[in-house]
């Protein structure tokens, strides 16, 4: 009889075939006898299909183009291992620290998810580790930043990743996993440590180059996250976090032909911003366009 698998590695994938045979070697180098790999070709038009295959151990599965988090939720549904990774088809784990993970996570029952750091990789090869400063507790923190900032680092239990799916609303898009980080710490208990568990590959197709989908839907979530909230503390940090984010993706214009052009999202942001923060929108959008 085949034993349960420890951990599921659930690794969507939407055109990324020619990053896709290093995520999968790095699952398998996790030192766990027990572990299954299953990839989500999320309607992928390349080689996806014929690269997955070509590992006996993975299980592949594919489904009309639905996104991301329908992707991951997807994969959720196909796992069975009591611990479950998911890894981005463009990234890649650092197989010992991944161990780390889940051993801190086996030794703390009371904990349902466990994140490490990541390492950025640029596509000239250069790299950084981020490291942010985190502070207790990480619900509060999570308000003002996502510290977690790379998914692939983290590894839930089982029964909270089937609690909190990644949500599909396209008000979220490119944030799902910051809407669900604050869901789990506001109700449960999270574990950190210092290692990186992961390679973030930054590219040009990178979600999050498109930076006013970006605030706009980090944005979203600290609105639909703000009915939650009941402590001073929480309510002051859920305000920096507004404007740190604000800060972060800073402004964006579309340049072409020596004209500034301003898609949907650069002016649903300024519908939904200028009169909550006026003296940020005036000053750092209004006047420059």
């Amino acid at each position: 009889m085949k034993s349960k698998p420890i951990i599921s590695f659930i690794i969507p994938c939407f055109n990324f075939s020619h990053f896709l045979s290093e995520a999968i070697q790095s699952c398998l180098q996790v030192q766990i006898p027990q572990k299954e790999i299953i990839i989500v070709d999320d309607g992928s038009t390349d080689n996806t299909s014929a690269i997955a295959q070509s590992f006996p151990e993975a299980v592949y599965y594919y489904q009309e183009n639905k996104g991301l988090p329908a992707a991951r939720n997807s994969g959720l549904a196909l796992a069975s291992g009591e611990y479950i990774c998911f890894l981005d088809a463009d990234d890649w784990l650092i197989p010992e620290n991944m161990l780390t993970s889940l051993h801190l996570l086996m030794s703390n029952p009371q904990a349902a998810m466990i994140f490490g750091r990541h390492i950025i990789q640029q596509e000239n090869g250069d790299h950084h580790l981020h490291q942010p400063t985190i502070h207790q507790p990480i619900y509060t923190h999570l308000l003002r930043s996502n510290i977690i900032g790379n998914p692939s680092t983290v590894l839930y239990r089982y029964t909270i990743a089937k609690q909190f799916p990644f949500s599909t609303d396209p008000l979220f898009k490119g944030c799902e996993d910051y809407h669900q980080y604050l869901g789990i710490s506001r109700r449960e208990h999270i574990l950190h440590h210092d290692l990186p568990v992961a390679i973030y590959r930054r590219h040009q197709t990178n979600m999050s180059s498109n930076l006013a989908m970006m605030l706009n839907s980090v944005l979203n979530v600290l609105y639909e996250h703000r009915k939650e909230i009941t402590k001073e503390d929480e309510l002051i940090e859920w305000r920096n976090g507004l404007k740190d984010w604000i800060k972060y993706y800073s402004y964006f214009p579309l340049r072409a032909g020596g004209k500034i052009h301003l898609n949907k999202h650069h002016w649903h942001l300024i519908k939904k911003l200028r009169w909550k923060l006026p003296e940020i929108i005036i000053q750092k959008w209004i006047i420059r366009t």
